[in-house]
C-alpha cells in the first residue's frame, strides 16, 4: 500500500525512484519502523501459506466445476 507499507515505483520512471527516495529520507526512524511493521503484517495476513493454499484450492474447485458443467460430468 503506497506510503503505508512501502512505496510503489512505476517501472521505467527514474524520476519516480528519486521521488520515493526523497520520501524515504524525509521519514524518521520510528516512521520507517512503523512502515516496516505494517508491511510485515500486510504480507503475513495476505500471503500466509494457509490463505494462499485456500485461494488456490478454491480456484481449482472453480475450474473443475466449470469443466463439469461444460461437459455435464457428475
Amino acid at each position: 500500500i503506497d506510503g503505508k507499507t512501502g512505496w510503489v515505483i512505476p517501472s521505467k520512471k527514474p524520476e519516480a525512484i528519486v521521488e520515493s527516495l526523497r520520501q524515504v529520507s524525509a521519514k524518521n526512524r520510528q516512521e520507517l519502523e512503523d512502515i516496516g511493521l505494517r508491511a510485515r503484517q500486510y504480507a503475513e495476513s495476505t500471503f500466509s501459506k494457509e490463505i494462499v493454499y485456500s485461494k488456490l484450492a478454491r480456484c481449482y474447485a472453480d475450474v473443475i466445476n466449470k469443466g463439469r458443467k461444460k461437459h455435464k460430468i457428475g
